[in-house]
């Protein structure tokens, strides 16, 4: 069984962004700085889901695993080809709430490293 019981998100009260929170904490706190990268990853390839929710819980994820965690090397050293995924993956996303978020990405890389993702982004113009 496991540690938080069986969660049900079909019951009322269970907020899909009480999960993507509860999960995000998760990774956040007990991701090794060596395994954030390929969940980033990941995650930027979930934006493109069918499932429009997968989707979106991929973007809050993102999103938050950058903010928290988007100050390491690992992820610094990387931030031009995320910007370029992250570009990439615009042009096929379905949802206008999976967009802003992917947006919002970007702009957290870039308060993280601002003249790559600049530069990263001035190469698209």
């Amino acid at each position: 069984m496991s540690t938080f019981g069986t969660l049900d998100v079909t019951e009322p009260g269970v907020s899909p962004a009480l999960i993507g929170k509860t999960i995000t904490n998760v990774l956040r706190l007990e991701l090794s700085s060596e395994d954030i990268l390929p969940l980033v990853h990941s995650l930027i390839e979930g934006l493109s889901d069918e499932i429009i929710n997968s989707a979106k819980g991929s973007s809050m994820i993102l999103c938050s695993i950058l903010e928290h965690r988007g100050d390491q090397e690992h992820v610094n050293g990387q931030s031009v080809l995320l910007v370029q995924k992250l570009h990439e993956k615009l042009l096929q996303l379905p949802s206008e709430e999976t967009k802003v978020r992917a947006l919002m990405a970007v702009r957290i890389l870039a308060s993280h490293n601002a003249m790559a993702v600049i530069d990263s982004l001035l190469d698209f113009a």
